[in-house]
């Protein structure tokens, strides 16, 4: 599926910086996962609250709110004064067909490879943090010897369980049964080996230097631009690396850093939002590139249908939930070998 996230080093981000306030109204969005999120309204209707999160446009459904009320001050910038999530009920009132349809349905999106894969790709950046990154120079051999050893004990494949008990929370057999007929055709099956198929970075090189030297037709560019806005993929990234982020805040407060880091990402992520989306459609020409105008054409049409728009809603909820969780819990683990050498720990490169 065009929800598919990609998992980027999100500590990446932190050289970047800037935000500009908004100016609409400021309210206080009480979700039903047990998160309370302060921010700028900018859209609000009985079927959902678009809020500003730093120059992103973010949808939250009126199905996953209990309660929006007005903050008692104007909102500088978006943050999470709750952000731990509760667990959702994890399907225990479904059948045994119904929890086989959620698992199906898993499998042929892609969605239960992709989290099994991004768990292995997070452990790959952490440890790759602790290599470079210079405040993590100066602990100690022993310090550091204790975060190796975290990382290779974290369960990452755990992103698979959570994600699956959202899906299950949000059943609906209508919706699931169309989105398993669409990716069970010849087309859909072909679209999902696409999305699968690593992206090997010298080919995609060769295929963006020939992109300039030749642009695609427009017919081709708006196919791809409407794959990408049918799937709302901004959006997903931004909330899926909001919820990854949340463990790293608490860990930036642990280093005596308060929110900064947190806050320094986030604002970065909106400030690059036109260069996130130009990169986004490069990608999905690339991810694409040997599907015919037919094929994208239908892909395009589902998204576009009230059962794709339900399931990417869906799945970015899974995947945010998961990644959440999974941050949090290292987060946890941090915090307490951060705390053994504060100095050495919250000192500034």
């Amino acid at each position: 599926m065009a929800t598919r996230i990609h998992v980027w080093p999100l500590w990446a981000a932190v050289c970047l910086g800037g935000y500009g306030v908004s100016a609409a109204s400021a309210e206080t969005l009480h979700l039903k996962d047990g998160r309370v999120l302060e921010a700028n309204v900018l859209e609000r209707t009985e079927e959902k609250v678009v809020v500003d999160w730093f120059g992103v446009r973010v949808t939250y459904w009126t199905t996953d709110i209990d309660q929006v009320e007005p903050s008692p001050q104007p909102v500088k910038a978006p943050r999470f004064l709750r952000s731990v999530s509760l667990p959702p009920s994890a399907g225990a009132t479904l059948s045994d067909e119904q929890n086989a349809l959620v698992e199906e349905v898993l499998r042929l999106s892609g969605l239960a490879d992709q989290l099994r894969q991004a768990g292995p790709q997070m452990q790959a950046q952490w440890e790759e943090r602790l290599q470079t990154d210079a405040r993590m120079q100066r602990l100690s051999p022993g310090d550091r010897d204790a975060f190796q050893h975290l990382f290779e004990a974290a369960d990452f494949e755990a992103l698979y369980g959570p994600a699956r008990d959202v899906i299950r929370k949000h059943f609906d057999q209508q919706h699931l049964s169309a989105v398993k007929a669409w990716l069970s055709s010849p087309v859909g099956r072909k679209i999902i080996r696409m999305e699968a198929e690593p992206a090997d970075p010298e080919t995609m090189r060769g295929f963006l230097g020939a992109l300039e030297l030749e642009p695609p037709p427009d017919t081709r560019l708006v196919l791809a631009q409407r794959i990408n806005d049918a799937a709302h993929v901004t959006e997903a990234m931004t909330q899926v690396l909001s919820a990854g982020l949340v463990g790293m805040g608490r860990v930036s407060e642990a280093a005596g850093e308060l929110e900064a880091g947190l806050t320094e990402v986030q604002q970065a992520f909106g400030e690059r939002r036109d260069e996130l989306e130009a990169a986004m459609l490069a990608r999905a020409l690339f991810t694409y590139r040997a599907a015919s105008d037919g094929d994208l054409e239908q892909y395009a049409a589902f998204l576009e249908s009230d059962d794709g728009q339900w399931f990417s809603r869906v799945t970015t909820d899974a995947i945010s939930h998961a990644m959440g969780q999974l941050s949090e819990q290292m987060a946890g683990r941090l915090v307490s070998l951060l705390a053994r050498t504060p100095q050495q720990a919250g000192a500034r490169p």
